[in-house]
């Protein structure tokens, strides 16, 4: 899974499913945000057929959050690839410092909730 460039949008779906645990689709219709097996280490991020589900929780600054592996020891958050690599790509892994700079650029994604609203842009 690529980030978007600066001029890009990426509109995903995100669904709170009956566990408390959050679904992330590309659109209403699209591929499914995951990863290939367990939690485990540093693991690219793609797009898949099969649902995946997530934590999805407050960031460590107003207007941020957090999308964590459900019951990862770590925890297992999404954030940059550790390669420095172009373009970017997203990966399940521990937080490290390369994530900041994840978090602090604006990276022209919508996240649209199933029920339409707008939670803004990341």
């Amino acid at each position: 899974m690529l980030l978007s460039d600066e001029n890009g949008e990426q509109t995903w779906e995100v669904r709170r499913t009956s566990s408390g645990t959050y679904t992330i689709r590309q659109g209403s219709s699209g591929p499914f945000v995951g990863y290939e097996g367990d939690p485990d280490g540093i693991q690219p991020v793609r797009l898949l057929p099969d649902r995946r589900e997530w934590e999805i929780t407050d960031g460590p600054r107003p207007g941020t959050l957090t999308v964590a592996a459900p019951g990862s020891d770590g925890p297992l958050t999404l954030g940059l690839y550790p390669a420095r690599i172009y373009p970017p790509m997203v990966a399940l892994s521990p937080t490290f410092a390369e994530d900041q700079d994840l978090r602090e650029r604006r990276l022209g994604v919508l996240w649209r909730s199933a029920t339409g609203d707008t939670a803004g842009d990341v």
